[in-house]
């Protein structure tokens, strides 16, 4: 019988190691070695009769994790990223979870390192521990706000720097009282609580003597699935009761475009106009809110250029995790939001 060919049959009449044989007939690390090294050990393995290990399949499913694709934001990053990872030739699955931290976990767990190429948050992950646990096993980014903590290579936007421009505009044309008009707030919302301590931030000089009046209600994943138009739904119901709280307040801050499109309803409905009695801005520029007859003040995110590099951040992972590399660097990238002013915004009225 004939004896079986090893590493070590191959190595020793080239002196190299068994290890350095190994990494370039598995082409892992293979541009540590010249181009006649690699060749002669691929030539002295055939003339051996070396019978080298199948290679195991690439993997072509991206996961995309997403908390909604109700919301115009989110369905943008999604099919953003599903016709970038189309055109570089991989399918992709989407996850929803409705900010339900048992539903995401569920989701992390069931991810299979064996068939996923690679996995994108399009929010800040509500599990951190189970995703940092992910991301030792398949390539993982995710798209997220700067203020966070996350081990991971993220593709940011500054939130609070970005309510903090609102804020300084809004102080500009002369208001002084505004109401924040959000869905659920807590740690999980990041965005969110980071939105409204920027807008704090700006209205709490002590020369201006201004303030902000903070209007939210807690949304459930369950409520959130039922109504396919929470976001108006919550901005409409807010936006009554702050101003038969707090007539006071000039502007009214929505969390979101969705939601600010709500607030405006409210306020046109109770008889008032906008802006000329009510200031009304969002945040993540919709398509639809420079629509004729919305025309809506508010925050652009770059979601478009954020997606694309959400993608090309994945794909240097799962290269680097191909190539074997160790140590890799966690990257973050930032990306400048702007201030979009349109018709829904003016100077504060003297009296309604």
């Amino acid at each position: 019988m004939r004896k079986k060919v090893t590493l070590k049959d191959i190595a020793e009449p080239l002196q190299l190691s068994s290890a350095s044989v190994s990494m370039i007939l598995n082409e892992k690390n293979i541009s540590r070695f010249s181009k006649e090294t690699v060749d002669l050990v691929l030539q002295t393995a055939k003339d051996l009769g070396y019978i080298t290990k199948e290679k195991p399949k690439d993997k072509y499913t991206i996961h995309l994790i997403c908390p909604s694709v109700i919301n115009p934001y989110y369905a943008n990053i999604v099919q953003n990223i599903q016709h970038i990872t189309q055109e570089a030739g991989y399918s992709s699955v989407i996850h929803t979870t409705y900010w339900n931290l048992e539903q995401e976990i569920t989701i992390i767990t069931q991810i299979d390192p064996e068939t996923a190429a690679g996995v994108i948050f399009t929010m800040p992950p509500q599990a951190p521990e189970h995703t940092l646990k992910l991301s030792k096993r398949v390539p993982l980014v995710a798209i997220g706000d700067k203020n966070n903590d996350l081990h991971l290579d993220t593709v940011d936007v500054n939130n609070y720097e970005a309510a903090q421009t609102m804020g300084d505009y809004l102080i500009s044309l002369g208001h002084k009282k505004v109401a924040y008009i959000s869905t659920t707030l807590d740690e999980f919302h990041s965005a969110r609580v980071l939105r409204l301590k920027g807008l704090h931030s700006a209205f709490s000089k002590k020369e201006l003597n201004g303030s902000v009046e903070v209007y939210s209600t807690r949304v459930t994943s369950d409520t959130e699935i039922a109504n396919l138009n929470i976001e108006h739904t919550v901005g409409y119901q807010l936006a009554k009761e702050c101003l038969s709280k707090t007539p006071e307040v000039t502007a009214l801050v929505a969390i979101n475009d969705m939601v600010a499109y709500g607030v405006r309803d409210a306020i046109i409905d109770l008889g008032y106009r906008v802006p000329e009695d009510y200031s009304v801005c969002g945040f993540d520029n919709l398509l639809s809110s420079s629509f004729h007859g919305i025309n809506l003040t508010t925050t652009d995110h770059a979601i478009a250029e954020r997606s694309k590099q959400a993608f090309v951040l994945l794909q240097n992972k799962i290269k680097a995790e191909k190539d074997n590399r160790e140590h890799d660097p966690i990257v973050r990238m930032e990306y400048k939001s702007q201030l979009i002013v349109r018709n829904t915004t003016s100077a504060p009225r003297n009296e309604i």
